[in-house]
C-alpha cells in the first residue's frame, strides 16, 4: 500500500522533488509547532514563561551580572533568532511548491505533444500518461503548498506572541538580583 503511494507520488522527476519539499514542509511546521507550544508553557513553580527562564538560566550559570537591560539583549536575541528558524524554510518551500507543480505541467504536456509529433493522434494512451503526468504534478504541487500557506501565519502570530512575552518579562539583571518589571 505505501510502496504504491510512493510509485504514484513518485511517478517523475518533478513530483519526487514536490514529494520530498512537501515531508521538509510539513517537517518545519511539526517542529515550530512543537517549540512554540513548549516555549509558552509556564515553567514548574513559576509564572515566568520556559524562554524566560531558559534566559536567566544560562546567565545564572555563567554567573553574569547585567547592569542594564542593553546589555542582555545579545542573550535574548538569540533566542528570538531560535524561534524565527525554519520559517524562512516553511515560506521559500510554500512558494516553491506550486512553481515546481508548474514545471512538471509543462513538462508533462511536452511529452504529450512529443507523443503526438511522432505518432500523430493514434496513440491515445501515450497521450493521456503525459497529460495526467501535467495535472498530478500540478496538483502535488498545491497539495504541497497549501499546509504552508496555512500554517505560516499561525506561525507567525505565535513567534510575535512569544517575541511579546519576553518584552512583557523584561528580564533585568541588577546588582546580581534578577526580577521581572
Amino acid at each position: 500500500m505505501i510502496g504504491e503511494i510512493f510509485r504514484v507520488v513518485t511517478d517523475n522527476t518533478v513530483q519526487t522533488i514536490i514529494f520530498f519539499l512537501n515531508i521538509y514542509i510539513w517537517f518545519c511546521i511539526i517542529d515550530r509547532l512543537f517549540l512554540y507550544g513548549w516555549l509558552l508553557l509556564p515553567e514548574k513553580g513559576s509564572s515566568v514563561s520556559r524562554i524566560t527562564g531558559k534566559v536567566r538560566a544560562e546567565l545564572n550559570a555563567l554567573h553574569i551580572v547585567y547592569e542594564n537591560e542593553k546589555q542582555l539583549a545579545p542573550y535574548i536575541g538569540k533566542y528570538i533568532r531560535m524561534l524565527e528558524h525554519r520559517l524562512s524554510g516553511i515560506k521559500t518551500g510554500t512558494a516553491a511548491a506550486p512553481m515546481l507543480g508548474l514545471l512538471g505541467t509543462v513538462w508533462g504536456m511536452l511529452i504529450a505533444f512529443s507523443v503526438m509529433a511522432e505518432s500523430g493522434t493514434g496513440e491515445p494512451a501515450m497521450i493521456a500518461h503525459g497529460i495526467s503526468s501535467a495535472l498530478s504534478t500540478t496538483m502535488w504541487g498545491l497539495v504541497a503548498a497549501i499546509p504552508g500557506l496555512v500554517a505560516l501565519p499561525f506561525l507567525q502570530r505565535l513567534k510575535i506572541r512569544l517575541i511579546n512575552k519576553i518584552n512583557a518579562e523584561k528580564i533585568t539583571y541588577i546588582g546580581g538580583q534578577s526580577c521581572s518589571v
